[in-house]
């Protein structure tokens, strides 16, 4: 989750080093300020429709990898 240990231990280590972090999510819900504040950069979700978890496993693979040429699209901006 956002608000875990590891994420927002990466986040404080790469805000120090200026160094953006972007987290690439199954799901976004709820407030990230928190999360912002401790130095992430942008939140992915890789989930394109509205879906039910049991329908939206079955396509992850393609999800993320079509949401990460997105973000790495994005990047080489």
């Amino acid at each position: 989750s956002l608000g875990g240990k590891v994420v927002i231990g990466v986040c404080r280590r790469a805000k120090k080093q200026k160094v953006p972090v972007i987290a690439v999510v199954g799901g976004a819900e709820g407030d990230m300020q928190d999360a912002y504040a401790q130095g992430l950069s942008a939140v992915v979700s890789i989930n394109r429709l509205p879906q039910d978890f049991s329908v939206s496993r079955r396509n992850s693979k393609e999800n993320l990898a079509f949401t990460m040429q997105n973000v790495l699209r994005l990047l080489k901006i």
